[in-house]
């Protein structure tokens, strides 16, 4: 029956709604056995889950519990480090690469720094590719890249004064989906950050969110408006 797969999310949700429930799921041919049904049905009910954020995969180890969305001001917050840390959340950041990957073009009147991906509670959640202003660039070559980008600079007096963000909603590069571990074909939230000294752009970077770990907030008031780009 079509609507077998439905039913299956339904109650697999239904358990992970309880506090006891286990963060790892069964197998998926465990599964199929419980529910007595075809493996491919289980797996379009996994699908349909990890769609509405409730369950990822990871690796080849299976599927688990998603953690809790993270609240997340797009805008004049603290850094996501600092932010996480007051939620009582844990947030790791490994860096990729501080080489410009092959092709890789950075924003005009920028320079490639690092790629990073960040994982919260464990979930890998977003892939970001740091760039800044050529001559910003040896003035933090000694900086830990893990830290909050934000941070890096003040640590070496550079005052962020304005920041302003872009959203849009694109397929997944494939190092995105190998660093999150997305199905070839999925989507996710790509937010382009400018931060500004001044007029002066002074850094670009690229997220690539796993959408279904956020709830974005954004503050808006009357002076903090500036043309879009072109």
């Amino acid at each position: 029956m079509a609507s077998r797969y439905l039913a299956i999310a339904e109650e697999i949700e239904r358990e992970l709604a309880q506090s006891n429930a286990p963060d790892g799921l069964a197998s998926e041919r465990d599964l199929a056995e419980r529910f007595k049904c075809q493996r491919g049905t289980v797996r379009r009910a996994l699908q349909l889950l990890e769609s509405r954020g409730s369950i990822y995969r990871r690796g080849r180890s299976g599927w688990y519990r998603s953690p809790a969305r993270l609240d997340y001001v797009l805008t004049g917050a603290p850094p996501l480090a600092e932010l996480t840390a007051q939620m009582g959340r844990e947030l790791k950041t490994e860096v990729i690469t501080n080489t410009a990957p092959p092709g890789h073009r950075p924003p005009d009147g920028m320079v490639f720094v690092a790629r990073r991906l960040r994982r919260l509670d464990g979930w890998p959640i977003v892939v970001e590719d740091i760039h800044l202003r050529p001559d910003l660039v040896k003035r933090i070559e000694h900086a830990d890249l893990r830290h909050s980008t934000k941070a890096i600079l003040a640590a070496v007096d550079i005052e962020i004064t304005f920041e302003q963000a872009t959203l849009e909603v694109v397929a997944a590069p494939q190092w995105v989906i190998e660093g999150l571990g997305l199905r070839v074909g999925g989507s996710l939230l790509e937010i382009t950050r400018q931060r500004f000294i001044g007029d002066d752009l002074v850094q670009s970077d690229i997220e690539w969110w796993r959408s279904q770990a956020l709830r974005l907030h954004v503050a808006i008031t009357g002076d903090s408006v500036r043309s879009v780009p072109t």
